[in-house]
Parts: C-alpha cells; structure tokens; sequence
C-alpha cells in the first residue's frame, strides 16, 4: 500500500512538473504572475518552468513588428505567385476632411512590444486598445487637413501626423508600445464622386504639366538672354575704352599744339589760320597780301607756290 502511494505521489510530482514546463521562443518575453500579481519578467529564451497552479506564465514576442489595419481586412496573404486577397470596410475608412469633404482612407500601422510588463499591466485588451487609438489618430489628423492635402499633396505628411499622434497618446497610456511606421495604402474620394475627382485630378495634371512646360522655356531663354545682355555690356565697354582713349590721344595732342602755340605764338597763330582756310576753301586760289611802308604791294599766290613745290 504504501508502494502504490509513494508511486501516485511520485507521478504527481513527475506531472507537476511536467506542468510547469514552458518554452521562450527567439524574440519573446515572457512575464511570469504568482497568484495573480508580477513576480518575475524572463528575457532570455529557452525552456523555463513555474510552479503550476501558483504561477502563471503571459508570453510575447517583442521583436516581431505587428500590424494593423483600418478600412480594409487582408483575407489571404500573398507570395511569388499569388496576390494579397482583401475587403474593404467601408465605414471604418469613410472619413471627413478640414474643409468637410468626404474621403475613404485606408491606412496600415505597424508597431512593436518595447516593454511586456507595462504591456500585460497597465492596460486591459491591449490589441482592442491599440486599434482604436490608431483609429483616433487617423480621424483626428483627417480632420485637420483638407482634402487635396490627404489625397495627393500632402500624403507624406498626413503620415507623419498620424504616427506622431497615435504614439502620444500611446505613450500616455504607458501600454509599452513603439509606433515603428505609418502607411496610407489607399487614399480615394466616396464612390459617388470618384469621376469628377478623376477629372479633376486630370486637369491638375496637365497644369503641372503646362507649368513645367513655362520653366523649361524660362530655363532656355533667361540664359540667351543673359548672355545677350553681356554681350552688349561688352560691346559697350569697348566702345568706351575706345572714346577714352581717342579723346585723351586728342588731349595729348591738344596739349603738343598748346605747348608748340606758346613758343611761337605769332608764327602758330599765321600757320593755324592758313591751315584752316585751306580746308574751308579747298579749290579757291587765294593769295597772301602783306602792307608794307612802300608803295609796292607785296601778295604771294600760294597756289603757284604749292604747284612750284611739287613740280
């Protein structure tokens, strides 16, 4: 008898023990209760054992990036050969804009398990409270920023919003969580006006197009104007250094002629005037007439001269 209860109790203590067995994977934490409160957090992985039935063990993986969806519920995953298989939730994604436009706005967050004690204790239904944190901070920031800005113009920026949000409040809750990116997969306008947002987007389009068109003529003509314009400063640089220096060689000579003048100014006075009338009066015979005290008038034909001159 007391063999069979030594054996009970031995399988009893082989059983218990065989309870208390638990693995932690690559990746995981695991916090480990005892009769309901914290007693221990395991960080490193491998096969652990608690005492079962005092202890309880919550595990999860904190280097695996989680994700989250709104608007639209992947069905099947893709691979190589297959698509991602997904419907949309049209009320979860229908939202209004700051200038009170409707649009439908789908958006993946992704995010990681930073610290497992504040995740498994300071919130209840953790992934509940996630999902509609997330879907706060997307209709909030939606709510900030007009429609053209959430559909094409400003789509970067929205994201940025909505992660800096949804990890605030987060952070408020102090639920462990890192927000690790924010992805606006689908951004289009309601059903009902998705040809005249087509259209519209359209003439968007073809403006830009206009307006790259204007650029790059500026960008060709500005520089063949410019270089005209530097042309023509050259030419007129030239042409001033040219007159400077024509009027100071005038100067100079000016000067030789003033200078020759005050040595002789009778003698430079005569040859002046003679020169002068010569210009002015080209093919007219002129003579040189001088008065003297005798009664013989004294001329001298400077035409026969010059001809005497050059025979």
């Amino acid at each position: 008898m007391k063999k069979i209860i030594g054996l009970l109790f031995l399988c009893l203590f082989v059983l218990i023990g065989l309870l208390g067995i638990y693995i932690v994977d690559d990746g995981e934490e695991a916090v480990v209760l005892q009769f309901g409160k914290h007693h221990d957090t395991i960080v490193e992985s491998g096969m652990k054992w608690h005492v079962p039935f005092i202890q309880t063990v919550w595990t999860e993986n904190t280097q695996e990036v989680k994700r989250m969806e709104y608007g639209f519920r992947t069905t099947s995953e893709g691979d190589s050969s297959n698509i991602s298989e997904y419907v949309e939730v049209d009320r979860e994604a229908l939202m209004i804009t700051g200038d009170e436009n409707l649009v439908s706005l789908e958006t993946v967050i992704q995010f990681r398990i930073f610290n497992v004690e504040q995740f498994f204790f300071n919130v209840h239904n953790q992934y509940d409270t996630i999902a509609h944190a997330g879907a706060a901070a997307i209709r909030r920031v939606v709510a900030s920023n007009d429609f053209d800005g959430v559909v094409t113009e400003n789509r970067g920026g929205v994201e940025a919003e909505i992660h800096e949000h949804l990890q605030a409040i987060l952070d408020s809750y102090e639920i462990g969580i890192q927000v690790t990116t924010v992805q606006l997969q689908d951004v289009n306008p309601p059903v009902e006006v998705q040809d005249s947002f087509h259209k519209v987007v359209g003439a968007r389009e073809e403006m830009n197009a206009v307006i790259n068109q204007a650029e790059s003529y500026a960008n060709q003509i500005i520089p063949q104007a410019r270089g005209n314009a530097a042309e023509m400063i050259a030419k007129a640089e030239g042409h001033k250094a040219a007159r400077v220096a024509e009027a100071s060689g005038d100067t100079a000579l000016f000067n030789e002629l003033l200078q020759a003048y005050r040595l002789g100014e009778d003698v430079t006075k005569t040859r002046m005037y003679y020169e002068m009338m010569e210009e002015v009066l080209p093919h007219v015979e002129k003579y040189i007439i001088e008065n003297n005290d005798g009664s013989t008038l004294q001329f001298l034909p400077l035409s026969n001269s010059k001809n005497a001159v050059d025979q």
